[in-house]
């Protein structure tokens, strides 16, 4: 039956699992058609692939050695003659050349690699890791014939991969000339980032961590993109921010998406107007100016506080909402969502499809609203239990007044879940009898746990076989994943 699927169709089987890197691998032991076909989409990020369990742990030798197998004989001398024997596959020559298929390289995860598989080989010295490094990069630059994403980043360890001139290795102008998203720090090493600027015009995504002042090779980097789309900002320091601002706005009529991450309390935000043709706007900081309530961006429509938020946040998110509310699609907002603020999403948010809030205990009235007033709305993601609003008094809300086309709710809470077996029931009865019908995609999160009943549990697989109930998941509460997805 599987050597009589179109190839068409097989590249999109095999594209759908290109995060399942354990399913991609038996893919490989299909057929030849099959192997070949997933072979490419297995190497195409192969550092992405959790080996952090016992029958796992061989993952990293195992890529090592197959990278080794692909590497030139003159490299394989090198290693040899510095005493460095890494087991390969006992083929004398691979059966693909692996390493062409490559399209993302990220530093952190080579380092870690290389040193895992040495740890196994109880060959564990710096020297071993450079030099591995080193080939594998001029491997990388020479057979890869345009890579799209590139991590420079730097971690505090290991740290061995990023101080490797990589730049002026042969092939390294083909190689990294297409780069669509870049990663680095502000204090990676500024030759190297010079050296890139002269080459990748092409970046589309950049992602930067301002923990250090910012180099001419890096602001070199950053102006030389002509089609800048996605920006973002991890800042440490505004005075940092504040050195390159003059270079970002220079990308005001491309930019599209723009995230900024900050600890700093006076990280200034007015730049964010410049940006006219923004349509995602993330900002996760613990105060937030009242410089954002005067920011107007026309086109957005994607708006997150992934943060817990001081309390005096409401009245400028309110002005901003009135200022910006009109062509959001996406909100999401880590603070209570008091009558005030529920008001200005109930006033100036008409069009939202999907919203993440937090609605005190007993203020069932602006859940309600909300409903009434977001016909558009498809799904909603919320907080219960404690503070918050109360499970079941929640699901009786979203059964009665979630408009047509609502499919999709997500639970979250720090605190076990009160709700009852007849209470989950009576919801997935109201909902069956909802008119048009659409079949409920639900998911718990955090310490919510009423899957943890047996009762729960039968109720959730009795609907499940009826088709009111099209999925159900729970996963463990991670605060950036709660907001963002």
């Amino acid at each position: 039956m599987a050597s009589q699927l179109p190839v068409e169709c097989l590249n999109d089987i095999i594209e759908y699992l290109e995060e399942d890197k354990f399913s991609l691998r038996s893919c490989l032991l299909v057929n030849r058609l099959w192997c070949t076909v997933a072979v490419r989409t297995l190497w195409r990020n192969v550092w992405n692939i959790e080996y952090f369990v016992p029958y796992r742990r061989y993952v990293p030798l195992s890529i090592l050695g197959t990278l080794i197998l692909c590497l030139s004989i003159d490299s394989k001398n090198l290693l040899k003659i510095n005493g460095i024997s890494i087991p390969t596959p006992p083929s004398n020559l691979p059966l693909f050349n692996y390493t062409s298929f490559i399209k993302v390289l990220v530093f952190s995860k080579i380092d870690k690699i290389i040193e895992d598989a040495l740890i196994i080989l109880q060959i564990n010295t710096s020297n071993s890791i450079h030099l591995i490094s080193q080939e594998l990069l001029k491997d990388f630059m020479n057979q890869i014939s345009s890579l799209k994403i590139l991590k420079y980043d730097l971690l505090i360890y290991p740290k061995i991969t990023q101080n490797i001139p990589f730049v002026s290795f042969p092939g390294a102008k083909d190689c990294l000339t297409d780069i669509l998203e870049f990663k680095c720090c502000s204090n990676i090493y500024p030759k190297h980032i010079y050296q890139l600027s002269q080459i990748s015009h092409n970046i589309q995504t950049l992602s930067i961590t301002l923990d250090n002042n910012v180099s001419n090779g890096l602001k070199d980097l950053i102006s030389s993109q002509g089609h800048l789309k996605s920006l973002g900002l991890k800042v440490k320091n505004n005075g940092y921010l504040i050195d390159i601002i003059p270079i970002l706005t220079k990308h005001c009529n491309t930019l599209m998406r723009l995230h900024v991450y900050t600890a700093d309390v006076d990280t200034t935000l007015s730049f964010v107007s410049s940006f006219r043709n923004l349509q995602e706007l993330v900002i996760s900081t613990p105060h937030i100016h009242n410089e954002l309530q005067h920011i107007v961006l026309p086109s957005l429509q994607v708006f997150k506080i992934p943060y817990v938020l001081n309390p005096n946040t409401t009245k400028v998110l309110m002005k901003f909402l009135e200022n910006n509310g009109k062509n959001l699609v996406d909100l999401s907002i880590n603070h209570y969502m008091d009558k005030s603020l529920g008001l200005s999403v109930i006033q100036y948010c008409p069009n939202l499809k999907n919203l993440v809030i937090i609605i005190k205990k007993n203020d069932l009235d602006t859940l309600k609203n909300i409903f009434n007033s977001c016909q558009y709305l498809e799904s909603l993601k919320i907080w219960c239990g404690g503070d918050c609003i109360d499970e079941n008094e929640m699901l009786n809300i979203v059964a009665k007044y979630s408009p047509k086309n609502f499919s999709k709710l997500k639970i979250g809470s720090s605190k076990q879940s009160k709700l009852l077996p007849k209470e989950l029931e009576s919801f997935f009865s109201s909902w069956e009898e909802r008119i048009p019908q659409k079949s409920l995609i639900l998911n718990v999160t955090g310490y919510c746990g009423f899957d943890r009943n047996e009762k729960n549990i039968t109720i959730i697989e009795k609907y499940k076989k009826l088709g009111i109930i099209k999925e159900f998941k729970t996963e463990a509460y991670d605060a950036k994943r709660y907001l963002y997805n």
